[in-house]
């Protein structure tokens, strides 16, 4: 599947977005004196600097994908290393309970703070370890399925 010629370009612009972004939220983030302003802000900017990055892998394989003539999906593409499937996969099962511990963790958190603004900013971390439960759900399912 060959994304279409504009396609990268719009990833290269998206990136370049988000580092801008990036620079403005730390800007920010040096000029606010209040505690909550500042972690809400450092968290935006994990988050944009963190999309910038997957932007970037994705523009790396898809020229990487064009260089080799590739007509594969990017599930199916595969990294050229010696890796035992039963192992990693095993890994991502055992970090998928990590995850679960994480949220239940984050949750009696939340319950035991009566501050706003560390409720919010939890939150926000139960919401990510949510997130990172599915992608390895996916991982799994899409990574270590038996057949074509």
């Amino acid at each position: 599947m060959s994304p279409k010629k504009g396609f990268p370009d719009m990833i290269d612009a998206h990136i370049k977005f988000e580092r801008n972004t990036e620079r403005e939220i730390k800007r920010l983030e040096n000029s606010i004196t209040n505690l909550a302003a500042k972690l809400f802000l450092a968290e935006m900017r994990f988050d944009t600097e963190k999309h910038a990055k997957i932007l970037q892998t994705m523009l790396d394989v898809m020229k990487q994908k064009d260089a080799e003539a590739s007509s594969t999906t990017l599930w199916k593409t595969k990294i050229h290393s010696y890796v035992d499937a039963l192992v990693a996969k095993r890994m991502l099962e055992d970090h998928l309970k990590v995850e679960t511990k994480m949220l239940k963790h984050v949750e009696d958190e939340i319950k035991g703070t009566k501050d706003e603004a560390l409720k919010v900013l939890l939150k926000h971390i139960a919401d990510d370890e949510k997130k990172h439960h599915q992608i390895m759900e996916t991982i799994l399912k899409k990574s270590f399925k038996m057949g074509p």
